[in-house]
């Protein structure tokens, strides 16, 4: 526990979930990457956004400094300042992403499987032995990856339902995860 950057307040987390006596076999936390997929999509749509924005305020400047109306011109730029808060929030989910990994942990213990995810809320999912029945690994080329433990439904209004994989999600050693929850899923058997 102590290789890991476990900030305090997660710690003092973790040590009120365990029971007494219950032992950490394995721990982790994600690997921290600014740059996914999904981060380098939110961050185009906000510069984009941005872009237009700074340029409608730019050409609008000029225009109002044309005409002489600085009242029509701060108005503008109040109106304009508004709607800049909606690519700044895509170009700050990186930056939020980030956070969250910081403040995500995994355990698996001699008594369960428990995970520690964000920070406002912090959701923490425990996974007795029985829960256990269905985990599989997903690997990455350079040995990182996701182990998943359940799948759940999630109902969304346009699509209905769609599944959802929920684990240990980008660990840095998920064949060791794998083999620690095996070997407590066969305590149920």
């Amino acid at each position: 526990m102590d290789r890991l950057q476990i900030p305090t307040d997660l710690r003092e987390k973790i040590d009120r979930e365990l029971g007494p006596g219950e032992v950490i076999h394995w721990i982790d936390q994600p690997i921290v990457r600014f740059f996914t997929p999904v981060a380098i999509g939110y961050l185009t749509v906000g510069i984009v956004g941005m872009s237009i924005i700074l340029l409608g305020v730019f050409v609008k400047s000029i225009d109002m400094a044309k005409r002489g109306s600085e009242f029509e011109l701060f108005l503008e730029l109040v109106f304009m300042s508004a709607f800049s808060l909606i690519p700044f929030s895509f170009l700050s989910i990186p930056f939020t992403t980030k956070k969250a990994t910081q403040k995500t942990v995994y355990i698996i213990t001699d008594r369960r499987a428990i995970s520690f995810e964000g920070y406002s809320p912090m959701t923490i999912r425990s996974y007795l032995p029985n829960q256990l029945q269905n985990v599989y690994r997903q690997e990455d080329k350079n040995g990182s990856g996701n182990v998943m433990i359940t799948i759940r439904s999630v109902q969304n209004s346009e699509d209905g339902e769609r599944k959802e994989s929920i684990g240990f999600m980008n660990i840095r050693d998920p064949r060791g995860a794998e083999k620690f929850l095996r070997e407590l899923a066969d305590i149920n058997i």
